[in-house]
C-alpha cells in the first residue's frame, strides 16, 4: 500500500501513468479517442484507487498500447507541430505548446516511476521476495519475475 489518497498501490500508479499519457497525447494533442476507450477490461474505470484487483498483465498491456501509439506519434513530430498550441480537454482555458505537454508527460512519468521504484525498494527491504516487477526500460514496459532472494 502507498500513502496518499489517490493511489493506494503500485497498480493504481501504473494505470495513472498510462492513463495520463493517453489523455494528454491522444485527447489533448491529437484530439482522437484515447487508447483506453478501446480497452475492454479498463475502459469503464474512472481512475483513483481501483486497480489492485486487476491483473498486472492487463495494466501493463494497456500501458504498452499507449506507449506504442505515443512512440508512433513522436516519430512524426516537426518543429511546427512542437510549437502548436493545444487546450487541455479537462481544462479548456489552459493552453500549452505540444512541446510543453510532451515534456510534461515525460516528467510526470518519471516522477511516478520513481515512486514505484521506491515502493519496490521499500518492499524489498521488508521482504525477501517480490513476485512480479514492472521493468520500465527505454523502449517500453516489460513484466519480469524476480527470483527468490533477488
Amino acid at each position: 500500500m502507498l500513502g496518499g489518497s489517490g493511489h493506494h498501490c503500485i497498480k493504481d500508479l501504473l494505470f495513472h501513468i498510462a492513463c495520463v499519457q493517453d489523455g494528454w497525447i491522444h485527447e489533448d494533442i491529437l484530439r482522437v479517442e484515447p487508447v483506453l476507450a478501446s480497452d475492454g477490461a479498463l475502459k469503464n474505470t474512472e481512475g483513483g484507487p481501483a486497480y489492485a484487483g486487476f491483473a498486472l498483465k492487463t495494466l501493463v498491456d494497456y500501458w504498452k498500447a499507449v506507449e506504442q501509439s505515443t512512440l508512433a506519434y513522436l516519430s512524426t513530430l516537426t518543429n511546427e507541430e512542437l510549437k502548436r498550441i493545444v487546450a487541455v480537454h479537462d481544462s479548456p482555458a489552459e493552453r500549452f505548446t505540444v512541446n510543453g505537454l510532451r515534456w510534461h508527460v515525460m516528467i510526470h512519468e518519471m516522477q511516478h516511476t520513481a515512486q514505484i521504484a521506491n515502493a519496490f525498494a521499500h518492499a524489498r527491504h521488508q521482504a525477501a521476495f517480490i513476485g512480479s516487477f514492472v521493468l520500465l526500460a527505454a523502449g517500453g514496459v516489460r513484466l519480469v519475475t524476480l527470483p527468490r532472494g533477488a
